[in-house]
């Protein structure tokens, strides 16, 4: 089954709470604004009525009804035009059943509004041509094998213990979901060879498996470095503030969940009133955004400023470009920086600017990476804003301590051998540092994503991610390569086959 959606995700999947909320509304507005690329209304402790409201509330603020997925109920989903909708096995299997031939309109062209539209005047005629995604949850491996071919992606649950839901532990192994996906897809999802038979099928869009359970800012990256094609968030998203209690309350309004959230005082009945804090809430998304995003660079291209190396990198598949231009103006670094900036921009790609982070807000980049004596993370957070994604270099597993207590979002961690593209280097740390500091890392509990570096070669690169990092970052192997657009490819399908997680 086709699907507009372009896999891995580029931002997390937002999942309501189980009831509704004052001020819901906007803020389910405010995550499509800041980029949500699907928002799944699950609502199964609102009355259906307070539900439709929603919807409705939605749909008067001219909110993209194309990127939310109902839970549960196709009928409700058919009549506001929602892009998606969420069924268990029985319910999915029944509505193909009904609707054998259902695709999807944005798989054949047609623009996101543009559907919506055709979609509201089509169910206002009552003509039967809801063309949904659809997708389904599942709770063990064998399930979604099952299940992945009949629709557009599966929801994989828990790989952690559940923040909303107290007792719900984990069921997935990550280092057992990366050795199973790994193979599947690079970071484009294109298939590519596999040395392991995959447990899962791989052909069209009916393969894509969103981790789904416990999921936060301190553990995102995970679910991205064992290739899941997206992750999906409730509890960590949210955060609510409870106003008091209704005089008159309604009985048919169940809150058997409490919110994860500001909780109100124990003992408050089942009729409190609460709303959502939007500012905090907005805040939650962004850092779980950036931890997706930095746990995405798994090849990151280190660019002296030359613009035609930066888009035969982009052409051959690389999506991650910081641009170093050591002993320049900064006049020139912004110019060249837009430029750079704007073919990052047709390819999808970010832009992460080197050392200056008044320089990258100046160019607009997507963030910036500091050494050990530029400016504290802390510092460029408050000058970039909660969006930006900030890296760190470090050589030790102390550095790496100092840098999780911040707001960094991933680190720079090397050099792997002697380079000659930087200057003072650091302590050469080769395979067995990488290893040791790894390790060190899992058995503290830091799960900050890590980006090889160091005059690393495609021959080093099994070795290297074998190590347990995320990704590498390169200089000279791809500005000096013959064809860097090929030698890009290579990188980025090495990479993919040779991901591993390191648990404790």
């Amino acid at each position: 089954m086709d699907t507009p959606l372009h896999f891995p995700l580029g931002k997390p999947v937002a999942i309501t709470l189980p009831r509704c909320y004052d001020g819901e509304a906007e803020a389910l507005c405010a995550l499509l604004d800041a980029g949500a690329p699907v928002i799944h209304i699950r609502k199964p402790d609102a009355p259906a009525a307070q539900v439709e409201a929603l919807l409705r509330q939605l749909r008067d603020a001219g909110a993209d009804m194309t990127r939310l997925t109902l839970h549960h109920d196709a009928a409700l989903a058919r009549r506001y035009g929602l892009g998606g909708i969420h069924l268990r096995e029985g319910a999915l299997r029944e509505w193909l059943r009904q609707h054998p031939d259902k695709r999807h309109a944005t798989a054949q062209g047609a623009s996101a509004p543009d559907v919506q539209k055709t979609q509201t005047q089509q169910t206002q005629q009552g003509n039967d041509t809801y063309t949904p995604r659809l997708s389904t949850p599942a709770h063990s491996w064998e399930e979604a094998a099952r299940l992945a071919p009949l629709c557009d992606y599966v929801t994989l649950s828990p790989l952690f213990d559940s923040v909303s839901k107290p007792g719900y532990l984990a069921g997935i192994d990550p280092a057992d979901a990366c050795r199973r996906l790994r193979r599947r897809t690079d970071e484009t999802a294109k298939p590519i060879p596999a040395a392991i038979p995959a447990e899962l099928p791989v052909s069209g869009s009916g393969s894509r498996i969103i981790a789904l359970g416990g999921i936060t800012p301190d553990n995102i990256s995970v679910a991205r470095a064992a290739a899941f094609d997206g992750a999906a968030v409730i509890g960590a998203v949210w955060t609510t503030e409870w106003l008091g209690t209704d005089p008159q309350p309604d009985p048919k309004n169940s809150d058997r969940t409490p919110s994860p959230g500001n909780r109100p005082p124990a003992g408050t009945p089942s009729h409190d009133i609460s709303r959502i804090d939007l500012t905090a809430t907005l805040s939650n998304y962004q850092r779980l955004t950036r931890r997706w995003q930095a746990a995405g660079g798994t090849l990151q291209f280190i660019s002296d400023g030359d613009p035609a190396a930066a888009e035969a990198f982009l052409q051959g598949g690389g999506r991650w470009v910081q641009l170093r231009m050591k002993d320049t103006p900064a006049e020139g670094i912004i110019a060249r920086g837009r430029e750079i900036l704007a073919l990052c921009r047709r390819y999808d790609a970010l832009l992460i600017v080197n050392d200056d982070p008044r320089l990258a807000k100046a160019i607009g980049a997507d963030g910036v990476h500091l050494g050990q004596n530029d400016t504290p993370p802390d510092e460029a957070r408050i000058i970039l804003g909660r969006q930006a994604i900030i890296g760190c270099t470090a050589n030790t597993f102390a550095h790496i301590a100092r840098i999780a207590q911040s707001s960094a979002d991933y680190i720079g961690l090397g050099p792997f051998r002697y380079t000659t593209t930087k200057k003072n280097l650091s302590p050469i740390l080769g395979e067995e540092g990488y290893r040791r500091i790894l390790r060190q890392m899992a058995r503290a509990g830091i799960r900050l994503p890590v980006a090889a570096i160091g005059g690393i070669t495609e021959e080093d690169v099994p070795q290297v991610m074998a190590c347990g990092v995320n990704g590498i970052a390169l200089s000279g192997a791809i500005s000096r390569a013959g064809e860097i657009a090929a030698a890009t490819a290579r990188f980025t399908e090495l990479v993919a086959a040779h991901r591993t997680i390191v648990t404790p």
